[in-house]
């Protein structure tokens, strides 16, 4: 019998909490994240930046090598330049 799909909230669980702290790290800092990085994606991990680049395949490659297969925060910090 195949196992069942996993729930929302079972998934979520199982993401290490290391991958939240950097989340509320990234939140707290996006002003920051913003000015410095305007308009790029922004590759958080351990609460440091340790990639950002205006293309996401190309900061996921400057993350790869400084992560042992863990989940980055990735976030886009926006510049504030559009009107939406």
């Amino acid at each position: 019998m195949a196992s069942q799909p996993l729930t929302a909230r079972e998934w979520m669980r199982k993401i290490p909490q290391d991958h939240w702290d950097d989340e509320a790290w990234a939140r707290d800092h996006y002003a920051d994240l913003a000015a410095r990085y305007p308009d790029q994606w922004v590759i958080v991990h351990q609460r440091q930046v340790i990639a950002a680049h205006k293309d996401l395949g190309v900061a996921e490659k400057l993350a790869m090598d400084r992560l042992d297969g863990e989940m980055p925060t990735i976030v886009f910090a926006d510049g504030g330049a559009r009107v939406y």
